[in-house]
């Protein structure tokens, strides 16, 4: 909860206390979070970077719902922590994962009925209070931009075999410098097929055992699509956590159905 709380109350901070952002520990000049959208300062948080803020909240989500933590009151903050990070893929991939749970847990103790009209509700907080900042992620001349125009695939079939197998590592042998919106793509021409693949393998394994963990993991693969949030020595802490809640949690289960 501690990445959670970091952006709840930076964010009260310097946009209603006039607390200067300079004095957050991960405080940059980037342009980015030294101008103001739609009037408010982005959170600096943990990490300085507002996707990989809004993956942290999402991992301390996950961890909660496996300790069996998750009630009202922290879905709400969790919803206006990622609100407060002002990161459009934050807000649309954990609001993604909310809306799951709410369909598919039985132990938040909210009946069909209202769970129906919770996930309603949060779309128009989306139309009303959050378009501004999903905006861009929607818009489709955006989407076509990332995917077709600056996705730079070509860098990685340019590459010899040897290259897109085992990867470049900072080499840049076709002296290759314009960016990409997608990780993945940067990962593969860097690092190669073998090491990306596994990579995320072994997190994989370690999300194996939770709760719906194909979701889990297909969700914790869109969240680090632009930044890679799972790179980050902040995201490991929680996903080690996540790890030993959900071992436990599964040796629990075993130990019950065996005595069953």
């Amino acid at each position: 909860m501690i990445s959670t709380l970091t952006i709840l109350l930076e964010f009260i901070g310097i946009n209603f206390l006039n607390i200067s952002n300079n004095i957050i520990p991960t405080y940059k000049e980037n342009i980015a979070f030294t101008n103001t959208y739609f009037g408010f300062y982005i959170p600096f948080g943990l990490t300085g970077n507002a996707a990989a803020n809004g993956g942290l909240i999402l991992l301390s989500m996950i961890l909660l719902h496996e300790l069996k933590l998750i009630n009202k009151k922290i879905i709400v903050i969790f919803i206006i922590s990622s609100l407060f990070t002002i990161s459009g893929q934050a807000f649309l991939v954990n609001l993604f994962y909310l809306n799951y749970l709410f369909l598919k847990n039985n132990n938040l103790n909210i009946d069909l009925k209202t769970r129906i009209f919770l996930i309603l509700f949060f779309a128009l907080i989306i139309y009303f209070s959050a378009y501004p900042i999903l905006q861009q992620k929607l818009e489709i001349n955006y989407i076509k931009n990332v995917l077709f125009d600056n996705a730079r695939l070509q860098d990685i079939f340019n590459l010899e075999l040897k290259y897109r197998l085992f990867g470049q590592w900072g080499t840049n042998i076709n002296n290759v410098k314009e960016a990409t919106e997608l990780f993945y793509i940067y990962q593969i021409k860097e690092f190669g097929l073998i090491f990306s693949l596994s990579y995320y393998l072994i997190i994989y394994f370690l999300f194996k055992n939770t709760k719906y963990s194909f979701f889990v993991f297909f969700i914790l693969f869109a969240s680090n699509l632009h930044y890679p949030i799972l790179l980050a020595f902040e995201s490991w802490l929680i996903i080690i956590f996540i790890y030993f809640a959900s071992e436990k949690r599964f040796i629990e289960k075993k130990g019950v159905l065996k005595k069953n």
